[in-house]
């Protein structure tokens, strides 16, 4: 990889859809609405005795429940497996942009790019590709690696589940699916496999990280 030639956010409301019957709290002033002739005494009552004796408390677990996750297990797994792998894979590009924005490459601020990797600065996946290659060349089998990884990692994150509803209900689809999942994380993982060193020296070099000695201690803390 060589360094390139110079170039020339809001959340929703929560409504009753987002909560459960007994997460439903009284309100304060319940009680006001209730003065007056045409008090009516049912409205009146304490929320708690509109409900039947178990059903005030959150509902556990059915035999179906238990089974259907059971059963779903692996692939559900997988899918987060896919997901965990696709957000190493972003952050990994925007630690390289920082990294070689620290370095001088031309048109790449350092300030700018951290709130990118602090999430400040919201960035697809296709638009870290799209500036990574902007700003430095590329070799062509990473440059194939990063679209085939970026191809995949939109499959995994948006489409891969719910394009396949269909295969859920049986063992052996379900298992088909488990390994299409499985192909696409593959795809994910060599993108980054690739781009791994490079983030690993520049981070040894800029700011005396030993990103070998952490990865073997999260190992030894994981086995």
């Amino acid at each position: 990889m060589e360094q390139g030639r110079r170039n020339g956010s809001g959340k929703s409301a929560n409504t009753l859809l987002d909560v459960q019957p007994w997460q439903i709290q009284r309100p304060s002033r319940l009680t006001s609405h209730c003065r007056g002739p045409s008090r009516n005494r049912t409205f009146c009552r304490p929320l708690n005795s509109h409900f039947g004796p178990h059903e005030n408390t959150a509902p556990t677990m059915s035999d179906f429940d238990t089974r259907k996750k059971e059963l779903l297990q692996p692939l559900l797994f997988e899918a987060g497996a896919g997901l965990m792998d696709c957000q190493g894979f972003e952050f990994g590009v925007a630690l390289l942009l920082f990294h070689l924005a620290r370095l001088g490459a031309a048109g790449l601020d350092p300030t700018k790019v951290s709130l990118i990797l602090e999430n400040q600065d919201k960035k697809t996946a296709g638009q870290l590709i799209v500036l990574l290659k902007k700003h430095v060349m590329v070799s062509e089998g990473i440059e194939t690696a990063l679209e085939e990884a970026l191809a995949a990692r939109n499959t995994l994150i948006h489409r891969v589940l719910i394009d396949h509803i269909e295969q859920v209900a049986q063992a052996e689809t379900r298992a088909s699916l488990v390994l299409e999942i499985r192909a696409l994380r593959i795809k994910v993982q060599k993108a980054k496999k690739l781009l791994h060193p490079f983030v690993v020296a520049f981070g040894e070099a800029l700011d005396g990280i030993e990103q070998r000695r952490i990865e073997q201690e999260v190992r030894q803390a994981l086995s």
